[in-house]
């Protein structure tokens, strides 16, 4: 797997002095001490060459390159080490290198087993330098000299840099960076098109969706960072799931897809307004977002997870959206249930989850045809528990139901996001065949709430990658669509433990009023690797997507909003 180095660490250098033979600026970079590296062992502390009763906090690495006596490396600051400069680097001018190789590795070897010593090939500078270490004990590495710039190498991955910035006569400047990351070469991913549908070749999909009616519609669950635990993943290595890592890998992403909408679900609300909306809006996109309402508290702040819609502001313009929060349809429904039941039912219905509608308009339309160019996009993310698929058919139930109290049922409809449920289980028979027997449910029933639900819909739905492709066929590119389940028709997987793959993000949409035109291909195990998350796949779940084209244009003027979902307006 090849890297490439993302990130360029660069700081502005200062002058020191004016002589040609001094060092012209210093220009200091500091790797973070690891936990459990701050110790000191006492029988290697040295003392300053030139300051005798000082303990030495600096060496000069280059005087260990030479394999110079060690004595005279030693100085107790910075600052003593400038100005011994003059005199200091004539040990370096009359020094022999080509005799100093084995000595040079003995060296190493020794400031090694103090932690003082980065590996060799941590850094790489553009010009010659004057190197120098502190050490302490801990795992830092000072870096002095006439250059500028600094490249991390692999061996730097996961560390954050202090670049120090000092001169005789200036203030100290220090500027700390994120962590060092680096970036993939990632799998890519192409739509394949149906046979019958319009192919590229035939068709300029830069147009707008008002010229050509067709579109792209992704779904992707992106993991919030509140949410991932080393030991739940142990897997990944730990630098790859950082925030500062996975957020470059998942816009990258984003961006390569090119949608022009997108469902995202654990979209962290801190990272949302700090990140990923200035990123998108810079792309061209805006957004309606929902957040769940209980926020936890992460040390920097309070925030939690939510739902993010983002659409092309070029082709689509927000008319109305709409929140729903599950938790309020429960209490609801508390009601109506014996009163020996409630306590429990508070307890394992009441989840936090939440799902967002937003109306979007084609841009340039007249006010005359506005209404005929409407589609409802949904984006929801239902209760992942475990031994909770009543409280999960709770929730799709309602989410259906007050879709048809509040959506115009000729408008083309998207149910897009992380339904937390297998093909075949109760909430995927309800939104796929409009019915739940409850005589039939494969959901136990501990509350008896099944009898207060309308586990019922007229919607016309169907999931677009199960009703596409029903057998592998070739693409115009003699492309197979693989990694789809024989007799389900959808993914084997959308989401990918080191035990086991599970399919539960969906892009489910009306047949009577949109057409597949084609689907994003799917990784195979291969190229995802042993499980997700990864330093290539920076989720535990994988986005789907469609390209698709209205069918049935809108003809109805939209309607007011109702009780369940609360408009945003």
């Amino acid at each position: 797997m090849n890297f490439q180095t993302l990130q360029e660490i660069r700081c502005e250098s200062i002058p020191i002095s004016s002589g040609s033979d001094d060092p012209k600026n210093a220009l200091f970079f500091h790797r973070f001490p690891e936990q459990g590296t701050d110790s000191v062992d006492h029988a290697d502390i040295h003392y300053c060459s030139i300051h005798s009763n000082d303990v030495a906090t600096v060496q000069c690495i280059e005087c260990v390159n030479y394999g110079l006596p060690v004595k005279h490396s030693y100085h107790c600051s910075n600052k003593c080490f400038l100005d011994a400069w003059k005199n200091h680097y004539l040990h370096h001018y009359n020094a022999n290198v080509s005799k100093s190789c084995n000595e040079d590795t003995k060296a190493r070897g020794t400031l090694n087993r103090c932690n003082s010593w980065p590996p060799g090939d941590m850094v790489s500078w553009f010009d010659e330098k004057i190197e120098v270490v502190i050490p302490t004990g801990r795992m830092w590495v000072n870096k002095l000299g006439p250059s500028n710039a600094l490249i991390p190498s692999a061996d730097g991955i996961g560390f954050s840099f202090k670049l120090q910035s000092e001169a005789a006569v200036c203030a100290e400047e220090t500027l700390v960076t994120d962590t060092t990351i680096q970036k993939l070469n990632f799998s890519s991913r192409s739509l394949i098109w149906l046979p019958d549908s319009l192919n590229t070749e035939k068709h300029d999909f830069t147009k707008k969706v008002s010229k050509v009616g067709s579109f792209k519609v992704l779904t992707y669950n992106i993991l919030s960072d509140i949410y991932v635990y080393v030991d739940k993943y142990p897997y990944c290595p730990e630098w790859a799931l950082t925030w500062e890592y996975r957020r470059k890998n998942l816009l990258c992403e984003l961006i390569n897809y090119n949608a022009d909408i997108l469902c995202l679900q654990e979209v962290q609300s801190d990272h949302f307004e700090n990140f990923f909306k200035p990123e998108l809006e810079s792309f061209g996109y805006f957004v309606a977002y929902k957040k769940k309402t209980k926020e936890v508290y992460t040390g920097s702040g309070y925030t939690i997870d939510g739902c993010a819609t983002f659409y092309r502001n070029d082709i689509f313009k927000e008319v109305m959206s709409y929140e729903l929060e599950y938790s309020k349809s429960a209490l609801s429904l508390m009601e109506k249930l014996e009163l020996s039941l409630r306590d429990h039912a508070r307890v394992r219905l009441i989840k936090d989850n939440i799902a967002l509608a937003v109306i979007l308009e084609v841009v340039g339309n007249s006010a005359e045809s506005a209404a005929s160019s409407r589609l409802c996009v949904v984006n929801t993310h239902i209760y992942a528990g475990k031994g909770f698929p009543d409280v999960k058919l709770l929730q799709v139930s309602d989410l259906v139901n007050e879709i048809e109290k509040t959506i115009d049922p000729k408008m083309p409809l998207f149910i897009c996001g992380d339904m937390n449920s297998f093909p075949g289980s109760d909430p995927y028979i309800l939104l796929t065949k409009h019915e739940v027997d409850i005589a039939c449910a494969e959901a136990p029933d501990p509350l008896c709430i099944f009898q207060h639900l309308k586990l019922h819909h007229s919607m016309k739905l169907a999931s677009a990658y199960a009703s596409t492709f029903p057998k592998p066929v070739n693409d115009i590119k003699r492309r197979r669509m693989k990694m789809k389940h024989s007799k389900t028709g959808e993914p084997l997987f959308t989401s990918l433990t080191s035990f086991y793959g599970s399919t539960l993000d969906y892009i489910f949409y009306t047949v009577d009023s949109l057409e597949v035109e084609g689907l994003l291909e799917l990784p195979d195990f291969e190229s995802v690797g042993r499980a997700l998350p990864s330093p290539l796949w920076s989720s535990d779940h994988i986005a789907l997507m469609g390209s698709f084209r209205i069918t049935r244009p809108f003809l109805v003027k939209l309607q007011g909003a109702y009780d369940g979902f609360n408009s945003a307006l």
